[in-house]
């Protein structure tokens, strides 16, 4: 993934950058401590730029769904649903 960063010198210019591997993981809904797990695997930057962008933003895809179900707040319908199912295994 690229970025293009307007130059504050130069707005007539742009300056463009590579977004870093833990920039990629934020930007598709990874926490920094996800990022850091594939660090200590040791996982190559090439491998974390392909994990990021082989996945999906969590809460894009819920929103889809619940677009497509026709259902209001489903993201919070399907935690809720998933926290009732954790309770009862208890």
């Amino acid at each position: 993934m690229i970025a293009a960063v307007l130059s504050r010198e130069r707005e007539s210019k742009l300056r463009i950058r590579k977004l870093t591997p833990k920039e990629c993981m934020r930007l598709m809904g990874f926490t920094d401590e996800d990022y850091e797990a594939m660090r200590d695997c040791e996982m190559s930057d090439s491998q974390i730029y392909h994990c990021a962008g082989d996945s999906i933003v969590v809460s894009v895809l819920m929103s889809l769904f619940g677009e497509l179900l026709g259902v209001e707040d489903y993201e919070s319908r399907v935690r809720d649903y998933t926290e009732s199912i954790k309770e009862q295994k208890r």
